[in-house]
């Protein structure tokens, strides 16, 4: 495995699931860990399990704050080596009835506050010639499903976004990973946003991959540089994955059978 050691690594999304576990296992590698997202109560806890981790409080919604929160994120260990964007919003509800406001929310979080905090992160990479961009993607990315619209579509806009930038930086050289989950054990769903913008209340991931397995595997193949990885267990997610590469329209039929 690559040496994490004394790395600067910023997780971005630390305060619960996947970035949480990820924030772990950088941790237990001997990383550096900056720990970030909205909520102060939550990201403390974590702190408290990793020693000598700084947090940074950041909404992806605030672009306007990025300038600044990346300096007070360099200014904690002096540079970065990497960002983990694991931060994100869960969509529910059809592609009619959700409003603009709801869709616009979706994809100022899971797309454009990406894009724009690595925006500013760059010149920092590029001035030290080094770098590691890694965001967090989904199995939904490629295989969309009936009444995540505006999710899947975030999430498939990260793709074609960040395989570009790999492109543009591949001499310098910095590195660009695509984490594709498949179906984990988190409370993301259930946080998802319905037609209304409020939390849906509902769980589908419960039969998923333990989260600590799949922040272990993550750590591994962003060690490798891989471009994108899948994440979790041998499911339907990586199935579909397979399926879809050959028979999109037989995947598409079996996705909405129950439509």
């Amino acid at each position: 495995m690559k040496n994490y050691k004394e790395k600067v690594i910023w997780v971005i999304g630390a305060s619960s699931g996947f970035g949480e576990a990820m924030a772990y296992q950088f941790a237990k590698q001997g990383a550096n860990v900056i720990l970030s997202a909205r909520r102060a109560q939550e990201l403390s806890m974590v702190q408290s399990k990793i020693k000598d981790s700084r947090v940074l409080l950041l909404d992806l919604l605030e672009s306007y704050s990025f300038d600044e929160k990346v300096k007070e994120a360099i200014s904690f260990f002096g540079c970065i080596d990497m960002v983990v964007h694991c931060g994100g919003v869960g969509q529910n509800g059809t592609a009619l009835q959700t409003s603009e406001e709801v869709a616009r929310t979706v994809f100022d979080t899971n797309y454009f506050g990406v894009v724009e905090l690595t925006r500013h992160l760059l010149p920092h990479f590029i001035e030290r010639r080094q770098g590691h961009i890694v965001v967090v993607s989904g199995v939904l990315a490629k295989v969309a499903l009936p009444g995540r619209s505006s999710y899947c579509g975030a999430k498939a806009a990260l793709h074609g976004y960040f395989n570009s930038l790999r492109a543009e930086l591949v001499r310098i050289p910095i590195d660009v990973t695509i984490l594709i989950p498949s179906f984990l054990q988190t409370a993301l769903t259930k946080k998802s946003l319905n037609e209304y913008g409020q939390a849906s209340g509902k769980e589908s991931d419960a039969a998923g991959c333990r989260v600590d397995k799949a922040a272990l595997q993550a750590v591994k193949a962003v060690a490798k540089r891989k471009y994108e990885p899948y994440i979790g267990n041998w499911d339907k997610g990586k199935l579909m994955l397979l399926l879809n590469r050959w028979c999109p329209n037989l995947v598409f039929r079996l996705v909405n059978r129950n439509q």
